[in-house]
C-alpha cells in the first residue's frame, strides 16, 4: 500500500523524536508532515482509511501503524493550516502529549470555548514555569468546568462521530464470507444489534469466550455498555447517527455469511 510506504519514515522518525525527549513543537512538525501526506490523498473519513494501514487484528496487521496515530496526524494536520504554525502558537510547548490532550478542548463544540478562551489554553500550554503533569491536571480541570448542563436533541452527535466509523467497518466486514469471527461470538453480536434497534428488547448477556479482532471487539463493547446504561437518552442519540435499519441489515447480513459457508 503506497500510503504505508509514504508514512513508514514520518512514524518512525516520530517514535525517535519521541524517545530522544525532542521539543513539543518539533514533534508536532513530524505528525503534521505525517497528516499532510494523509489529506494529500482527499481522505475525509480518517477512521476507515486507519483500519486499512494497521489491519483488522493483531494477527492480521498490515503495518505498525496505528489507528490512534493516523487519526492524530490527520487531526494535526487539519488544526494548523501552515506548518509553520505550529512555532507561532506553541513556541515553548513542551510535549506533544500536551497539545493532544487540548486538542478536544480547542476543536470539539460541546467544551464551546470562546476565542479568548482558546488562546488562554494555548498560552497554558507555552507555560515554561509548569511541569507537564500540572498542564494536564488544569486541562482535566477545564474540561470538567466547561461541560455543558443543557442537553438539546442534536448536543453530542458529534462525540459519535469515531463510532459511527468503526460500526460502518463493521458493517462492511459483516457481508463478507470470513467476517473473522466464530459462529457463537456473530450470534452474540447479532443479538446486541437486534436489542439496539429499539427500546425493551432482550439482549444476551454472556459474552462467547475467545479473543475478538478490530473492529468486532470495540464495536461489541459500545453495544454492550449503551445496553446495560440506565438514561435511554444516550440509546437514542446513537440511534440517530448509526439508524435502527442500518443495524437490521447487519445482523441479517451477519446471519447470511455463516448460512453461505456452513
Amino acid at each position: 500500500m503506497q500510503l504505508i510506504r509514504e508514512l513508514a519514515p514520518l512514524n518512525n522518525a516520530y517514535r525517535k523524536a519521541v524517545k530522544e525527549g525532542m521539543h513539543g513543537k518539533e514533534v508536532l512538525k513530524i505528525l503534521w508532515d505525517a497528516g499532510e501526506v494523509i489529506c494529500s490523498k482527499n481522505i475525509d473519513h480518517v477512521h476507515n482509511i486507519a483500519w486499512k494501514i494497521y489491519g483488522r487484528s493483531d494477527s492480521k496487521r498490515r503495518s505498525y501503524l496505528t489507528r490512534d496515530y493516523i487519526a492524530y496526524c490527520w487531526r494535526v494536520r487539519r488544526y494548523f493550516k501552515e506548518r509553520s504554525d505550529i512555532d507561532r502558537d506553541f513556541p515553548t510547548l513542551k510535549t506533544h502529549k500536551a497539545f493532544k490532550e487540548a486538542l478536544p478542548l480547542l476543536t470539539n463544540p460541546k467544551y464551546n470555548l470562546s476565542n479568548a478562551e482558546k488562546d488562554g489554553v494555548h498560552a497554558l500550554l507555552n507555560k515554561e514555569d509548569l511541569k507537564a503533569t500540572e498542564i494536564f491536571d488544569q486541562l482535566a480541570k477545564l474540561k470538567k468546568n466547561k461541560l455543558p448542563i443543557t442537553n438539546p436533541r442534536t448536543q453530542r452527535l458529534h462525540e459519535l462521530e469515531d463510532t459511527r466509523h468503526v460500526f460502518d467497518l463493521a458493517f462492511s466486514m459483516a457481508k463478507s464470507e470470513n467476517p473473522g469471527l466464530t459462529k457463537k461470538q456473530a450470534d452474540y453480536l447479532s443479538g446486541l444489534w437486534l436489542a439496539l434497534v429499539g427500546e425493551e428488547r432482550s439482549f444476551p448477556t454472556k459474552r462467547p469466550t475467545g479473543q475478538m479482532p478490530d473492529p468486532w471487539k470495540e464495536v461489541v463493547q459500545v453495544a454492550e455498555a449503551l445496553l446495560k446504561e440506565k438514561n435511554v437518552e444516550d440509546r437514542n442519540r446513537f440511534r440517530r447517527v448509526v439508524k435502527p435499519e442500518e443495524l437490521l441489515r447487519a445482523s441479517a447480513a451477519l446471519s447470511k455469511s455463516f448460512q453461505n459457508s456452513q
